[in-house]
């Protein structure tokens, strides 16, 4: 037996058979324990139907994938480039997939510290502010402001 491991007759139950496949199902009464380690050895884990997590979750690595049709955050405020130290140097933004038609995106360009949008995914254009205003449109036909 490995020390502190969970073996047959702490809780755990078998959902299948054991015939030598990858995958394995397992039903396990975590009650009363304060904390589990699971896939040790493995590159693996998969957790069928719906699992909550209470408390924070902190997941680790570079990529994390989130395949939902729905995503609801109730925080008001959507942090980009979080690890970012020192003088900024990467754009960061919004980018709508858009299937067969060309992405677009809203980003704001840390080089010339403006928000810019894209409907063609690669011209993009300032979003017009008191501050650009006057660089940006330089002739008015037509009207008065």
């Amino acid at each position: 037996k490995v020390p502190n491991a969970l073996t047959a007759g702490d809780g755990i139950s078998s959902g299948g058979t054991f015939d030598g496949a990858a995958s394995r199902t397992f039903a396990v009464d975590l009650s009363g324990l304060s904390s589990v380690a699971i896939g040790a050895g493995t590159s693996e884990v998969t957790i069928g139907d719906n699992l909550t997590v209470a408390g924070d979750l902190t997941v680790q690595g570079t990529t994390t994938t989130v395949n939902s049709e729905t995503v609801t955050i109730d925080d008001n405020i959507i942090v980009l480039n979080n690890n970012a130290t020192g003088s900024p140097t990467e754009n960061a933004g919004i980018e709508i997939e858009r299937g067969n038609s060309t992405n677009v995106t809203l980003r704001w360009n840390e080089t010339s510290d403006l928000w810019q949008l894209t409907v063609d995914g690669s011209n993009y254009q300032d979003i017009l502010t008191d501050g650009n205003f006057d660089a940006q449109v330089t002739t008015i036909n037509g009207g008065t402001f």
